[in-house]
C-alpha cells in the first residue's frame, strides 16, 4: 500500500451481497481541510501504482477512497461471480452506502472502464455524487471478434502467450509510443499483474457494452479529461459523451504522463472546488 507524508492510510474491505470481498484503500490528510471525500475507480486490471502521483496529490486535501473493482487481483471472488459493468456499478452503490456518503456531498472520478462503472452506478438509488470526473473514459468496449474467441477458449491455459500478443497488438496499432509512451507502461503493468481468470471473465462480460444510455441520468457537473495523443482512448467517444451530458466541461491534457501527474490533480481539485 502506498505511503504518503502527511496522509493516513487504511485498508478496508467491502463485502458485497454476492459474497465478493473488494479492497478499498482509504487515504486521509492528517490535517482537517474541510474538503469533500473523493472516490477513485480505475480501468480494467489497472494497478494502484499507476495512480500513485494522483492519489498523493489529491489526498493532501481530500479523503480519498481508492476502490478496487472485482477485476482487480486484490478481489476475493468466486468462480460464478458476475463481472459485468452493471454488477460493478452495484458494488459502487453499495460502497457509497456503506461509507454513508451524502447525496451530492462527494466527488467521484473514473479512469477508462471506471468511467463506465460510475455512469451506470449513477442510475441506482443512493449513488449521486456532487460532481464526476471522467478521466480518459472508455464509452464503448468494442473488442475484435477474433480476440474474444481467443480469450474465451485459451485465456486461462495460455494467458502468458495471449498477454504477449495483447502487448504487441496494443503497442503496434493503438498506443502512440512516440508521443504517449506512458500508456505502454500502464497497460504493461496491468497485464503483468492481472489474474488470468478475472481479466478473461471481465473482458467477456463487458464486451459490447456502451455507456451512452446512462448519461441522461447524470445531473451533476461533469468534467471529461481527454488525451489527444493517446491512441487507446477514443476522442470521438469523449466528444459524444460531452454532447450528451447536461452539464459538462472538457479539457485535453494530451498524454498519460500529464493525466497521471500533478496536472491532473490540479484539474480535479479546481473542478471540485468550483462545483462542490
Amino acid at each position: 500500500m502506498p505511503f504518503f507524508e502527511g496522509v493516513e492510510s487504511i485498508e478496508r474491505w467491502l463485502v458485497t451481497d454476492d459474497n465478493v470481498r473488494l479492497k478499498i484503500f482509504h487515504f486521509s490528510p492528517l490535517r482537517n481541510t474541510g474538503k469533500c471525500p473523493l472516490v477513485i475507480i480505475t480501468g480494467l486490471a489497472t494497478v494502484i501504482d499507476s495512480f500513485r502521483r494522483i492519489i498523493e496529490g489529491l489526498s493532501q486535501l481530500h479523503p480519498v477512497y481508492y476502490f478496487e473493482t472485482r477485476d482487480k487481483s486484490t478481489a476475493k471472488i468466486s468462480k460464478k461471480a458476475d463481472f459485468g459493468i452493471g454488477r460493478m456499478a452495484k458494488d459502487l452503490a453499495m460502497l457509497v452506502s456503506e461509507l454513508k456518503m451524502k447525496d451530492k456531498g462527494y466527488a467521484i472520478t473514473g479512469y477508462s472502464m471506471g468511467a463506465a462503472v460510475i455512469a451506470e452506478a449513477n442510475r441506482l438509488p443512493g449513488a449521486k455524487p456532487g460532481c464526476i470526473i471522467f478521466m480518459e473514459p472508455t464509452a464503448e468496449f468494442n473488442y475484435p471478434e477474433w480476440s474474444l474467441s481467443l480469450i474465451k477458449w485459451f485465456g486461462l491455459p495460455f494467458y502468458g502467450i495471449l498477454k504477449s500478443m495483447a502487448k504487441w497488438y496494443l503497442q503496434k496499432f493503438l498506443i502512440n509510443r512516440k508521443e504517449d509512451n506512458q500508456m505502454t507502461v500502464i497497460t504493461s503493468d496491468s497485464l503483468d499483474k492481472a489474474e488470468p481468470f478475472k481479466i478473461r471473465n471481465t473482458v467477456l462480460a463487458i464486451a459490447g457494452y456502451k455507456l451512452y444510455d446512462s448519461l441522461s441520468d447524470i445531473r451533476c457537473p461533469a468534467l471529461i479529461v481527454g488525451t489527444s495523443k493517446d491512441g487507446l482512448h477514443s476522442p470521438e467517444q469523449m466528444k459524444r459523451m460531452l454532447m450528451m451530458l447536461e452539464n459538462a466541461e472538457f479539457i485535453d491534457l494530451q498524454t498519460n504522463e500529464r493525466t497521471h501527474n500533478l496536472e491532473m490533480v490540479k484539474a480535479a481539485t479546481d473542478f471540485i472546488s468550483a462545483t462542490l
